[in-house]
């Protein structure tokens, strides 16, 4: 995606990378702590100490995993908006409208659907939410060429 910013913005591109990177990274992780969190509230949830303790310990510990990958990607999201917008990329305009950032605004709507389309899409918005970026990315610029690239304005 980096390669879709234009030269004299390099920089930014690589940072929008490196962030992004980031996020990946510590989603990963967070993926990794499902497990430990489910089974956490499936046996300490209503408990007393030391299995509340527990529980509330991994929901920190998730709520951390989760804020070192989504800070990042937020910087990310709206970098990559600002260069789109201003015309600093070879995306069309419009593809801000597929911006993770964008998309995720609209979970409130999501968490509204009924059962059992609401659970599924509520769960794995954010992720949908990046495949979807990643799709329009892929589509909007797959023909493009480097030469091409050097050629636009």
């Amino acid at each position: 995606m980096y390669r879709n910013v234009r030269p004299s913005y390099i920089v930014l591109g690589r940072l929008m990378f490196a962030l992004f990177a980031v996020l990946m990274v510590a989603g990963s992780a967070v993926h990794t702590l499902w497990t430990a969190r489910g089974l956490a509230i499936k046996y300490c949830y209503g408990q007393s100490a030391p299995c509340a303790d527990l529980l509330e310990a991994v929901k920190s510990y998730w709520n951390l995993a989760y804020n070192l990958g989504a800070v990042p990607g937020y910087l990310a999201a709206l970098l990559l908006l600002g260069l789109v917008l201003f015309g600093k990329t070879y995306y069309p305009r419009w593809t801000v409208l597929a911006n993770p950032a964008i998309l995720l605004l609209l979970s409130p709507l999501v968490d509204r659907l009924p059962s059992p389309f609401g659970a599924i899409l509520s769960g794995g918005f954010t992720n949908l939410s990046i495949a979807v970026f990643f799709v329009v990315s892929v589509l909007t610029t797959w023909n493009t060429s480097g030469d091409v690239r050097g050629q636009r304005s």
